[in-house]
């Protein structure tokens, strides 16, 4: 099923391998460290990962995304 969402910003970092949870909250704080850096306000929200691959591709192909909504 598609869903229609409206427009956002978010911020995202892209990053190849496995996503197991002390990888995913390490890019989740070093994107809102750049984020802060550069001025920009992250929401109060729980961040959303993209994984956009099947497990049977290789780790290193891999493409996975932490987003980040932005206030």
């Amino acid at each position: 099923t598609l869903v229609e969402i409206p427009a956002r910003r978010v911020g995202a970092v892209r990053f190849s391998g496995t996503a197991d949870d002390g990888r995913l909250a390490a890019h989740e704080d070093a994107l809102r460290g750049w984020l802060t850096r550069h001025g920009e306000k992250c929401l109060e929200a729980e961040p959303e990962y993209a994984f956009y691959n099947s497990p049977m591709i290789p780790p290193p192909l891999r493409r996975v995304e932490v987003l980040l909504p932005l206030g």
